[in-house]
């Protein structure tokens, strides 16, 4: 039940950002009629080019005064807005280009009454898609504002998080049991948040050829992303790895892209590949769902939706962005194993480390617990030896006096409180520190364990007390001068002092 309620929630969320978003890539202002070689541009609007070459929009504006042309997420590599015949705006030019489809720019018009020409120049390397109408607005802020965070600032900030992420999970996958299958997870994310840097308006302006290379490598990146993510998602969270010959074949088809001589066929290819990117994805998914791991389904169907709609809209729907959204759902499954590997390791490590305070026969802490007290403690401390135990020894065999240890371990620690600390000092010595604990309780404490001790196995102890305020060498010195006095004590009681 949990899995398929992370599922609907993925859905209904997926369903409300793609409203969202939708509602915020749409023109909030005049549209006016634009054209293009004489004829009336309808929005998609798709240019084909068979080699580079100049497109043009224009429009004529009535107005006087200052308006703003908001070019929104124009999908063009360089932009030359003309106002009345003159250049007023630029960003690149026919020898300089930049991938500028997440940026919505603004262009100041001052217009001078009457009719105004607008004209909007391109210098295109292939072919286009200009989703959305460019529109005049008095107050464009807000809406540019959400915009420009939603589809530049948001994957430039998941850029960074999946790089922190990246070098994280690799510099601990030495520790973990898999510690090559998570460097290749490590990795993967790295390669993820190169790709999302397309998604983020960076404003560098390359020549032609630098700039073809680019795309080639960006068409390439996606799916390389996606074959690594995959295969360290399969390895190391479902452990159900992908055969290697599969993966690097899926390594070989990412990369074609960039080894295609024609940049147009590259390209082609590169979409191509979009039906099987979905595929790899559903894959995860359906595993996922087969074994009822709820804390990854809402991530990757996610995931799932936002690829399936990113790649339908290459050629159906206007691209509102979503895929780099998805891509960093994936962060969330990386950030979930890193919790669990480092939930996993840290109990490893204070297993390690209990095992190494604690005495192997009785339970109670050994003598290196002495460096891990608190310098907050204070109260009573007990020093404790028992009584004749050589003899006993000596009399019934040192198994039977591990069994009197044990025995006197249990009943000290079913008497002391939470904060209370037991340490087995060597052979049959123990201390006892009886935090917030003043002299007179801690001889009530003791002698009670003593009753008990000698009423289980017929055997006694002598211990002596002092006060503890963090000196743990004098007050141990302390009590065990007022332990052999007990013992002392006890002798003369019985004829025994020598």
């Amino acid at each position: 039940m949990r899995l398929w309620l992370s599922v609907i929630r993925a859905a209904v969320f997926f369903t409300a950002l793609l409203l969202f978003i939708s509602y915020v890539a749409k023109p909030s202002g005049v549209i006016p009629s634009w054209t293009a070689d004489g004829k009336v541009i309808r929005f998609p609007y798709h240019v084909k080019v068979s080699s580079p070459r100049w497109i043009e929009m224009d429009t004529t504006l009535k107005g006087d005064g200052k308006e703003f042309l908001i070019l929104p997420r124009m999908g063009l590599s360089n932009i030359e807005v003309f106002l009345n015949g003159k250049m007023i705006w630029q960003a690149g030019d026919k020898s300089h280009h930049s991938r500028m489809w997440t940026k919505t720019f603004v262009v100041p018009l001052d217009l001078n009454g009457g009719e105004n020409f607008v004209s909007i120049k391109s210098f295109v390397l292939y072919d286009v898609k200009v989703n959305w109408p460019p529109y005049i607005s008095k107050n464009p802020w807000t809406r540019v504002f959400l915009s420009d965070l939603l589809f530049s600032e948001f994957p430039t900030m998941f850029f960074g998080m999946a790089i922190v992420l990246g070098f994280l999970i690799t510099r601990i996958s030495s520790q973990t049991p898999d510690p090559r299958g998570n460097l290749l997870f490590g990795i993967s994310m790295i390669i993820s948040a190169f790709f999302m840097l397309d998604y983020s308006y960076l404003g560098i302006f390359m020549r032609k050829d630098a700039f073809l290379l680019m795309r080639r490598v960006y068409y390439s990146l996606p799916f390389l992303a996606l074959v690594s993510y995959f295969y360290s998602v399969k390895r190391v969270v479902l452990r159900n790895p992908p055969s290697k010959s599969f993966t690097l074949s899926m390594i070989a088809l990412s990369i074609v892209p960039m080894v295609i001589p024609d940049f147009r066929s590259a390209r082609t290819f590169a979409f191509i590949l979009s039906p099987l990117m979905i595929v790899l994805i559903i894959d995860i998914l359906v595993e996922i769902i087969i074994k009822k791991r709820s804390e990854f389904a809402a991530p990757f169907t996610f995931l799932t939706l936002s690829s399936f709609y990113s790649a339908v809209s290459v050629w159906k729907f206007p691209n509102p962005g979503l895929l780099s959204f998805g891509a960093a759902c994936s962060m969330f499954v990386v950030i979930e194993h890193l919790y669990s590997e480092y939930k996993n390791l840290s109990a490893t490590v204070l297993l390690t480390r209990k095992k190494s305070l604690l005495d192997p026969l009785t339970g109670a802490f050994n003598r290196r617990v002495f460096n891990e007290i608190p310098s907050n403690v204070k109260g009573s401390l007990v020093f404790m030896d028992l009584d004749d135990f050589k003899s006993f020894n000596d009399t019934y065999g040192h198994e039977k006096g591990d069994e009197i240890l044990k025995k006197l371990a249990d009943v000290v620690m079913n008497r002391l409180r939470r904060d209370d600390i037991f340490i087995r000092y060597g052979g049959d010595e123990f201390v006892i520190i009886l935090n917030g604990c003043d002299t007179e309780s801690a001889v009530e404490i003791v002698e009670e364990i003593r009753r008990n001790f000698e009423n289980s196995v017929g055997l006694s102890f002598s211990y002596g007390i002092s006060d503890f305020v963090g000196n743990l060498v004098e007050s141990i010195k302390s009590a065990d001068r007022k332990m052999y006095e007990m013992k002392r004590n006890l002798k003369k009681r019985r004829g025994y002092y020598e």
